[in-house]
């Protein structure tokens, strides 16, 4: 599952609009990525 599809899912399951949806999604990820013992490069 990739970050669009997560952001669908998590709008049709939880009532959220796409924008709010995809807020979560990020903040999630961005909260994972700061929480690591190493920095993160794409």
């Amino acid at each position: 599952m990739n970050k669009l599809e997560l952001i669908e899912k998590l709008k049709t399951e939880a009532g959220l609009t796409k924008k709010e949806a995809a807020e979560v999604v990020n903040l999630f990820f961005n909260e994972m990525a700061n929480a690591l013992p190493f920095p993160i490069t794409a």
